[in-house]
């Protein structure tokens, strides 16, 4: 893992030590967001097919249909499934548990290396699943961020800033989200507990804590709910 598994498996196995909060200095320049393997744009538009002919008989099918069909020619069932490479496969009911099989690999191995290249991009990624509180105060900042609110909301992908703030009135173990030069809000309490292990030690190392996020939500044509929130990758585990 280079540079994180040096500050989380260092020499030092002992508990880190206190450290000075990171802020949010003008200096501190997020890396960009590698392009991820398994981000393929075209992909999940193509949906073309991938064969155009039955799987029992290899009759040529003249009407396609993303739903299980019936084969004009045999009467054979024909299943319809989508694939990681955006196309629709057709198949007969006995392949399907080969081919979602084959579809759950190719998913794992693209995030193997989606990992392998946010890390090496400087990025934080692990199994810890974290949440972002407070985003409703920060609706403005987040606003400017994302663009104006649409019918079918916003996906932004984002590189948040993590750091601590040992000195927060309502909690010592805060840690705050920032996405450029503003807050957009704080990890949330339990969470915020659970990483200052993680914090600490790349506070000592000199790393900032740079993760991968998105910002979803901003529904215009949902009234009890235009807000918008913001997601947060995994962090490493720190035994």
């Amino acid at each position: 893992m280079g540079w994180l598994h040096k500050v989380l498996h260092g020499d030092d196995a002992g508990e880190a030590a206190s450290a000075p909060p990171v802020p949010n200095p003008g200096h501190l320049v997020p890396p960009p967001l590698p392009k991820l393997p398994s981000h393929d744009p075209a992909a999940a538009h193509k949906r073309g097919y991938a064969t155009k002919v039955c799987p029992s008989c290899g009759a040529k099918i003249p009407q396609l249909s993303s739903k299980t069909t019936v084969c004009h020619s045999c009467g054979e069932p024909i299943v319809v499934r989508s694939g990681e490479d955006g196309l629709w496969h057709l198949m007969r009911e006995d392949e399907i548990m080969a081919f979602e099989e084959r579809q759950e690999q190719i998913r794992g191995e693209a995030y193997k290396a989606d990992e392998e290249a946010l890390l090496e991009a400087g990025f934080l990624i692990g199994e810890v699943q974290v949440d972002v509180v407070g985003e409703s105060q920060y609706q403005d900042a987040l606003a400017e961020l994302a663009g104006p609110h649409t019918k079918s909301g916003t996906l932004v992908p984002v590189v948040a800033l993590l750091s601590r703030e040992p000195e927060h009135p309502h909690d010592k173990n805060a840690v705050r989200v920032d996405v450029g030069e503003v807050t957009v809000g704080y990890i949330e309490k339990t969470n915020a507990r659970q990483i200052q292990p993680l914090m600490q030690r790349l506070e000592q190392a000199g790393h900032p804590a740079w993760v991968r996020g998105w910002i979803v939500g901003g529904w215009d044509d949902d009234p009890g709910d235009r807000n918008y929130r913001v997601r947060i990758d995994s962090l490493p585990k720190v035994d």
